[in-house]
């Protein structure tokens, strides 16, 4: 789309460049007329009169065909009232019709500026449209990239996930098989009911056995995070002691330092006072000898 603006914008350049050499040409080929019709005004009427009109006639009429052809001029500029010889045409008629030719020239040469001007507007306007296109285009394909290394994660996610789903099969499956042998041993265990009755009490006795010892360790585990918190708390303080103490140190260290400024500021005014003073004898002294 650009590419056909810039074309056109071309296109049109041309025109209007090759219009002002034509509006040029006609004018010098006025002129041209104009004097020598002036200097040979009767041996043109007498002799030349019909060739020279034939001539200037056809000279109008293949600039106006050349326009209207290639260059698209309008088809208001009529050839129809020009005179057939020179004798009807005066140099006055002839001045007047060449140039409302050339204000009709210049009329469309005006108009062409006008819409070369507009195009050249159009073609801003499409320019910055194709800025504003080609930054979506840029969003869009950024986006599409960030959707496709998203894509790309989750397809990695996904043969993670496979991975495990297959290792979690291979798991139930041997489940299975240790249920089928679980119950098998039941099968078995049905059989030899006295057996597993005894050993059914010796697992009871084995149970309460671990229930007591595991409500030992609950009572000892829930001493040990008592003892723990309170580590912690004292902790807790000794550390906010120690902040404290070290804010104070560094508000002592602050004090210090303001005073060793003060101090260093004293010792440079009291050497100043110095210098000025013996600035101030050495004066006195040099006025003295002076004077003496």
């Amino acid at each position: 789309m650009s590419s056909n603006w810039l074309e056109k914008e071309e296109e049109y350049r041309k025109l209007n460049e090759e219009l002002q050499k034509q509006n040029k040409i006609l004018m010098e080929e006025f002129d041209d007329v104009l004097k020598k019709q002036a200097n040979r005004l009767q041996e043109s009427q007498n002799v030349f009169a019909p060739q020279r009109s034939s001539f200037i006639q056809n000279k109008v009429k293949l600039f106006d065909q050349n326009a209207k052809e290639n260059y698209g001029m309008p088809d208001n500029i009529d050839i129809a009232n020009i005179p057939d010889s020179v004798d009807q045409m005066g140099i006055k008629a002839m001045s007047s019709f060449y140039r409302a030719k050339i204000k009709t020239l210049q009329g469309d040469n005006e108009k062409l500026q006008i819409e070369f001007k507009n195009k050249c507007q159009d073609l801003q306007k499409s320019q910055n449209d194709n800025s504003k296109q080609q930054a979506e285009k840029d969003k869009w394909f950024q986006a599409y990239n960030t959707n496709k290394i998203t894509i790309s994660k989750l397809e990695n996610q996904i043969t993670t996930l496979n991975a495990k789903c297959q290792s979690k099969e291979v798991e139930n499956a041997s489940l299975r098989r240790d249920i089928d042998n679980v119950k098998k041993e039941l099968k078995h265990i049905s059989l030899n009911v006295t057996g597993g009755e005894v050993r059914l009490n010796r697992a009871l006795e084995e149970n309460e056995r671990m229930k007591n010892e595991l409500k030992m360790t609950k009572q000892e585990e829930k001493q040990v995070k008592e003892s723990h918190k309170k580590d912690l708390t004292e902790l807790t303080k000794t550390l906010q002691q120690v902040e404290k103490q070290k804010n104070e140190l560094l508000a002592a260290y602050k004090k210090q330092m303001q005073l060793v400024d003060n101090l260093k500021r004293q010792k440079l005014y009291i050497e100043a006072m110095k210098l000025g003073q013996m600035c101030e004898n050495e004066f006195l002294r040099i006025l003295n000898w002076k004077i003496e």
